[in-house]
């Protein structure tokens, strides 16, 4: 009796350890178009790279952030903020770690106060 069930324990672990579920594949939306919507487009003169985080690398995730944020004296940027991103808050820690070291090249007019938008894509090769 007790080999039984020792038998019929061992297959019931064997059955349920292959039935592990695969991840759906997240399908790619493109970033908005944000050529248009920012009147003073300042250029960024000192650029940080961001790293690219392990778990998307891994699973060879592509995707991108949408930021709006004002620049201070000095051409960096203050107030980030999130507008979109895809897939979802995946890539937002290291967009902001790595736009929040940039430095920009201050706009020449009485606009530079404007808030500047910037979509950072993340792309990976197969």
């Amino acid at each position: 009796m007790k080999s039984l069930l020792s038998i019929l324990f061992g297959i019931l672990l064997l059955t349920s350890c292959g039935s592990v579920q695969k991840k759906e594949a997240i399908d790619y939306r493109a970033p908005p178009d944000i050529s248009e919507s920012s009147e003073v487009n300042a250029i960024p003169i000192k650029v940080v790279n961001p790293l690219y985080p392990r778990r998307a690398a891994i699973q060879k995730i592509s995707g991108w952030v949408q930021m709006e944020f004002a620049l201070d004296q000095k051409g960096h940027p203050t107030n980030i903020i999130i507008l979109d991103s895809h897939p979802a808050n995946t890539f937002v820690r290291a967009a902001v770690k790595s736009v929040s070291q940039w430095t920009f090249a201050l706009p020449n007019s009485k606009e530079s106060t404007t808030l500047q938008q910037y979509i950072m894509e993340f792309k990976i090769e197969d």
